[in-house]
Formats: structure tokens, C-alpha cells, sequence
């Protein structure tokens, strides 16, 4: 065998291989022998027919099955030879394959790039410490009130923050608005659920009353057919409820099922749990701004094979997503520009994570592995059982020490730089760390255009964490 290697750019590798001829012919022919015992052919009992016979039958299906035995063989040889590592599958092409002709085929592919790590030596990192005053306690337990609030009836008239019970029919230009009627359903003013004008309009109204509203639809609306246009709705006020907020008692707080219903042990409670998901939100924080700086420090040719398998898992993602968002079956895949930016980030930093790995060598440290198990067990309400669930699962405990090895890489990266603490205000945190929520399409075309997005109830049943 005989073996080329071009270098097609800086990564790109091209392996171009001639075989002789007889190895393939001498092959074949015997797999053909081999095929004679058991050929089932028709006009000739099984294995009576001749090797002429089951070669005209069998022989190029077997010729071919040689090929890509000795393609696969081949390859895997001058891989090794060559000390070559393909960033992705390599693309195989046959050149010449005639008979009593050199077999001649060649592989593309990629390679790793060479890495040459920069650390953070010089740089400077920040690290958040969370501020929890009481104030930011009494607030979250003002939101779980919220979140539990009841409504009574009255006779007054509807104010912001009251719920009303309507009915309404949409139309336009004086033709019935295509999902734009609603029966019996109850509205809270000012939540933002309808588009502008419409919860605005229902103020100082009171049961018994007819509101007619007069208003557009935004320019940017999603249904684009009436994105903009003038809408009329004519509203039926059936019922106007005050808010009742629970009072903080424990009668409020059994809800919770907590050891004792003393309003005592449920502030502590949201305490920890608040303390909790801010710990877990400096700790990411910190993670991306070393993240941060060592892309910058670091310039990499990335394989654009790996970028378009990263590509490809990004789209699965998305469809996933959209899936369960929407509870749908099946989702469109999005186009590959929407991800090649973010594949990028992933595969450069993962490069790079991978070389710090090999500079660094970390043992495995077993307390960090523990402690991460441990957090990720707070997420459930009998954490002690979940700490024995996850342990018995093979895949939990991989994510967890991969998970316990990065940040063993995180801090060997950090020893060289300047660390530098800044106290920051719990919501000041946490405000920075929400993700702006992506718009959402409806079915219906009435004036429910947003979506409600609950507050993080930081109760004794809620322990998850937003990432």
C-alpha cells in the first residue's frame, strides 16, 4: 500500500492511497469461494452451483464489500502511521477501480489544530458576592403571596391590578376578527396579556357594562395580515374581583410542608433557597468571565467539521425546544446560520478546555464531586434520596465529575490571574442574569398577544435554579 498525504490548507488533510490490484482480485475471489458452499441459486440445488456461476451472481456485491473492508483497513493504518486525528469523518472518494488496475482512492477530513495555550496570567477576573438583605427576602414572599392570591367580587369599579371577567368579540373593518372572541374569561388589569389599549380601557369599568375599544394591532405583531391594523373590540363586562392576598400566617405557610408552619422557619427557608440560587449565579458568572477571558487570549483555526456537527446538535436543541415549548410533535429545523456564531463559541472553548485539561492533569477531587452532587440534589425535595438515585445513574455521575474536573480547570486557570471581589445586591443579580424571553407566536389572532411569566417562587417546594 502506498500512501500520499497533502495538506489541502492549514487544517485540511488529503490521504491518497494506491493498493495493487491483485490484493483486491485475490480477495474477492475468495470471498466468492466462501460464497460457493452456501449459494442458493436458482436452477441449481444450494451450494452445487459453480465458482463461475455465483461470481456472475455475487461477485461485484462481494467485490465491493472487499473494497470497503480494505478502504476502512487502509484508512485506519495510515492514520495511525501518520499520527493523524480527523476533526470529524473523513469523505472517501474512489478514483480507479478496474480490473487489473492499482486500486486508487483518497480521504479528506480535517485535523485538530495545534493548541497553544495562553493562560490568564496578568488578567484580571471579577467575582460577584451576593448581598441577601431582609428587604430582598420580604420581597420574594410578597411575590409568593401574589403567586397564591385570590379574588372577591365588588361592586366598585375595575382598577389596575383587579381581575375582570369578560367576554369580547373582535372585528375589523367591520368583518369578525379570526380567533378574536373570548367567553368567561377572567383578565387581571395590568398584566399585560392583551395588546395596548385593551386592559387600559377596562379601568373604572363595572359589571353590567358594555365597553367598545377602539385600538391597533402593533406593527410588529406576529401575524403579519393584521400587524398594524385597526381593531375594534366590543367588551362585555361580567364581573369585576378585588385581589386578596393571603396573609402571611401559618395557615399560609402548611401549603408549604415544611417541618413547623412558623412564619419564622419559612422566612429562613426562602433565605437558604435564595441564597442558594445567588451562590449558583455568581459561580456562573465567574465561570463565563474566565470563559471570556481565555477566548480572547486565545486565537484558534477551528475545524469547520466540528462547527457543523456542533451546528446540527444546536438544531436539535431548537427543535426540541419548540416541541415542548408548544407541545407539538414535530418542529421545523432552523436554518444552520441562525447557530454558526454560538457552534463556534462552543467548539473554540471546548479546545481549549481540552488542552487545559492535558496541561493541567487534575485528579479527580472527589469532596468537589460531592459537593456538586449535593447541589444538584437540593433540586428535589427528599435531596437524600436523590442523592442515592443519582449515584446509581451511570450518566448523572459522568455529567457530575465532568462537571467537578471543569472547575478544578477553572481554578488552576485562576491562580495566575487577579482576582478581584465585588459585592453585588441580590437583585441586581438576579435582574442581570434573566434572559430576555423570546417572543411567541399564538393561533389565535385576539388581543392575548404576550405571554405571563410567573416569578421565581422561592418557597420550600420550589427549589430549582435558573441558570
Amino acid at each position: 500500500m502506498q500512501v500520499v498525504v497533502e495538506n489541502i490548507n492549514t487544517l485540511g488533510r488529503r490521504l491518497v492511497f494506491t493498493l495493487p490490484s491483485e490484493l483486491i482480485e485475490q480477495e474477492t475471489n475468495e470471498s466468492i469461494q466462501k460464497k460457493v458452499s452456501t449459494a442458493n441459486i436458482k436452477g441449481f440445488r444450494p451450494g452445487k452451483a459453480s465458482f463461475k456461476i455465483v461470481k456472475q451472481h455475487y461477485g461485484e456485491a462481494l467485490r465491493l464489500q472487499v473494497v470497503e473492508k480494505q478502504i476502512q483497513q487502509s484508512l485506519k493504518e495510515a492514520l495511525k502511521k501518520e499520527s493523524l486525528t480527523p476533526a470529524g469523518r473523513p469523505s472517501v472518494d474512489i478514483v480507479t477501480l478496474q480490473p487489473n488496475q492499482p486500486f486508487v482512492f483518497t480521504a479528506e477530513f480535517e485535523i485538530y489544530p495545534e493548541v497553544s495555550l495562553k493562560t490568564l496570567e496578568g488578567e484580571t477576573i471579577e467575582k460577584i458576592m451576593p448581598d441577601i438583605q431582609d428587604s430582598d427576602i420580604d420581597t420574594t414572599i410578597e411575590a409568593i403571596r401574589k403567586q397564591h392570591v385570590t379574588f372577591k367580587d365588588v361592586a366598585r369599579a375595575a382598577q389596575m391590578g383587579d381581575e375582570v371577567v369578560i367576554d369580547f368579540a373582535g372585528s375589523i373593518e367591520g368583518e369578525p376578527l379570526e380567533g378574536g372572541t373570548g367567553t368567561d374569561m377572567p383578565l387581571v388589569l395590568g398584566s399585560h396579556r392583551f395588546i395596548s389599549g385593551f386592559e387600559e380601557g377596562l379601568v373604572a369599568s363595572k359589571a353590567g357594562d358594555e365597553i367598545t375599544l377602539n385600538l391597533s394591532f402593533p406593527e410588529d405583531y406576529h401575524h403579519k395580515p393584521i400587524a398594524g391594523k385597526p381593531v375594534t373590540f366590543v367588551v362585555q363586562i361580567k364581573s369585576v374581583r378585588e385581589q386578596q392576598l393571603p396573609a402571611l400566617d401559618s395557615e399560609f405557610v402548611k401549603m408549604f410542608n415544611m417541618a413547623d408552619d412558623s412564619v419564622d422557619t419559612f422566612r429562613a427557608e426562602i433565605r437558604k433557597n435564595m441564597e442558594r440560587e445567588a451562590r449558583q449565579t455568581a459561580k456562573n458568572k465567574l465561570r463565563q468571565n474566565v470563559f471570556d477571558k481565555l477566548l480572547a487570549r486565545n486565537t484558534l483555526d477551528l475545524p469547520q467539521a466540528l462547527v457543523n456537527e456542533e451546528i446540527e446538535r444546536l438544531q436539535q436543541e431548537a427543535s426540541q425546544e419548540l416541541k415542548k415549548t408548544y407541545k407539538i410533535k414535530s418542529a421545523p429545523t432552523l436554518p444552520k446560520e441562525i447557530f454558526e456564531e454560538r457552534a463556534r463559541y462552543r467548539v473554540k472553548l471546548g479546545l481549549l478546555l481540552m488542552k487545559a485539561r492535558e496541561l493541567f492533569a487534575p485528579t479527580l477531587d472527589q469532596n468537589k464531586v460531592q459537593q456538586i452532587l449535593e447541589e444538584f440534589a437540593s433540586l428535589y425535595q427528599d435531596s437524600e434520596q436523590a442523592i442515592g438515585w443519582l449515584r446509581n445513574n451511570e450518566q448523572k455521575m459522568r455529567e457530575i465529575e465532568n462537571a467537578a474536573l471543569e472547575e478544578q480547570i477553572i481554578e488552576k486557570l485562576m491562580e495566575v490571574a487577579t482576582l478581584v471581589e465585588k459585592k453585588e445586591s441580590y437583585s441586581d443579580l438576579m435582574q442581570k442574569n434573566k434572559q430576555h424571553a423570546h417572543d411567541h407566536s399564538d393561533h389565535e389572532h385576539g388581543p392575548d398577544c404576550k405571554h405571563d411569566h410567573d416569578d421565581h417562587e422561592h418557597g420550600p417546594n420550589c427549589n430549582h435554579d435558573h441558570e
